[in-house]
């Protein structure tokens, strides 16, 4: 009976363990359930508050985009305005002689003298006459140009002048020698000094002589 007893006592402990222990298990998943519940719930609002804030940009940058747009379009239309105002401006400046003839107390001599004064023609313009006095100038630099080309001829033609001068008083000494030359210094002579002489004696042929020749015929 004693075993009976205390047999009992232990399952009925076991019992209550063993409750206690599925109590703590449901706890522990119910827990976690509610814990996926809650992770499921925040990412589904995370999610949301992206898609949202996406939407929310979109928008701003469609709006800024539009505005833009519309502060083009405008700045164009008051381009052209002011283009158009500033035409139909200046057409009314045109006025003063159609209020010139509305006038009564308007002397005719006074429109006489207007219309010949705008019918008078209109003086050239200056930047011809600076165009015709660059054509001048560079006229003046070619004119100068040529000017120093003959001063520099006419300087090289006393040189000629020099060498000619030069030439003539030594051929002339040389004629000269060969007519006052004694026979017997014709050999040591060359044969241009040779053909001198006997240019200068009047001996026919002397171009085509040879050397001996030459000596032969004045010496003769």
């Amino acid at each position: 009976m004693a075993k009976s007893t205390k047999s009992s006592k232990v399952e009925i402990q076991l019992r209550k363990r063993i409750a206690e222990l599925e109590k703590a298990l449901d706890d522990a998943t119910s827990r976690l359930k509610r814990a996926r519940k809650d992770a499921d719930k925040s990412r589904a609002d995370a999610e949301k508050a992206i898609r949202k804030a996406s939407k929310s940009a979109q928008r701003k940058i469609a709006e800024t985009v539009d505005a833009a747009r519309d502060e083009l379009a405008r700045l164009g239309s008051s381009a052209v305005s002011r283009a158009t105002g500033g035409g139909s401006a200046t057409a009314p400046q045109s006025a003063p002689p159609s209020a010139a003839t509305t006038a009564p107390t308007a002397a005719p001599d006074q429109t006489l003298k207007k219309v010949a004064a705008r019918d008078v023609p209109k003086p050239a313009s200056k930047p011809a006459a600076k165009k015709t006095t660059a054509k001048k100038t560079t006229a003046k630099k070619t004119t100068t140009k040529k000017t120093t080309t003959k001063k520099t001829a006419a300087k090289k033609a006393p040189a000629k002048k020099t060498t000619t001068a030069k030439k003539a008083p030594a051929e002339k000494t040389a004629a000269a020698a060969s007519a006052t030359a004694p026979a017997g210094s014709y050999a040591s002579m060359t044969v241009v000094e040779l053909r001198k002489a006997a240019r200068e004696k009047g001996v026919k042929g002397y171009t085509s002589l040879s050397k001996a020749q030459l000596v032969a015929r004045l010496q003769g």
